[in-house]
């Protein structure tokens, strides 16, 4: 787990990234001449250096890292973090390790294939060796939960305390926490999973002493939207894309 002193005493490195070749667009990253150079490459020299890295700019120049890394987890037996209620029975939310990697990542796989179905983009890489290696990281780096029912698991997130590259120097305000990768498998769609993970994520935040949940989503996603709105969170601008991205805030305390 975080220290919760070390945590509210972080600190962010911009790392820019400088070449003095002309730089190639690609779909997912950055490439030079006779050498691609892919967002996780640079992701993994910073992992090498004993960086986490906290997002990027939308030109992939710009990398907000930090030198604080959570507490190595000895065992890799889930830790039960809450016990809530669902439409489909009692829904226990666990901390994610590296044990539970496969997990997530099927979660996140199965949720993310179904945002494909009803014709908005996710990235190919999501579902290749490389997807599962982000969700590998994300679990390392991050407050990352599984939702399980009758053992089995149902829903995924995970949090972030601070995010630069969605919410600019507000997210280093240290009064946030971010919620990424909210997923419900297919299996599980329809019982208030999801709501119960984002407002569980609320009261996780709340007990941490921080005032405020954050999210970003699909914009011209009506539904998602007006999902969000429905748990009483407040729209707060619109993040360049693409594709653009609706910010979402909640006062939990």
């Amino acid at each position: 787990m975080w220290d919760a002193v070390i945590r509210h005493d972080s600190f962010i490195v911009e790392l820019n990234i400088v070449t003095d070749m002309d730089r190639i667009a690609t779909g997912y990253g950055a490439a030079w001449p006779g050498r691609r150079q892919s967002i996780v490459d640079v992701e993994a020299l910073a992992a090498q250096a004993g960086f986490l890295t906290l997002g990027r700019d939308g030109t992939a120049h710009t990398f907000h890292l930090s030198l604080l890394k959570p507490y190595e987890v000895a065992e890799s037996k889930p830790q039960l973090a809450a016990v809530v209620p669902t439409a489909a029975g009692t829904m226990e939310i666990i901390r994610a390790t590296a044990a539970d990697v496969d997990h997530a990542f099927d979660v996140l796989c199965d949720s993310c294939h179904r945002v494909v179905e009803l014709g908005r983009p996710i990235p190919r890489w999501l579902f290749t060796a490389e997807g599962r290696l982000h969700v590998a990281d994300k679990v390392r780096d991050c407050d990352y939960f599984l939702g399980l029912i009758d053992g089995r698991p149902a829903a995924g997130v995970w949090l972030k305390w601070a995010d630069p590259a969605g919410w600019g120097d507000c997210a280093c305000s240290r009064n946030a926490g971010y919620v990424h990768g909210l997923g419900v498998k297919r299996e599980w769609a329809g019982f208030g999973i999801g709501a119960a993970m984002v407002n569980w994520c609320a009261d996780y935040v709340a007990d941490r002493g921080v005032e405020l949940v954050r999210l970003e989503c699909d914009a011209p996603n009506s539904k998602i939207r007006n999902y969000y709105e429905a748990l009483g969170f407040a729209e707060r601008g619109v993040l360049p894309g693409p594709p653009p991205l609706h910010r979402y805030e909640l006062r939990c305390r």
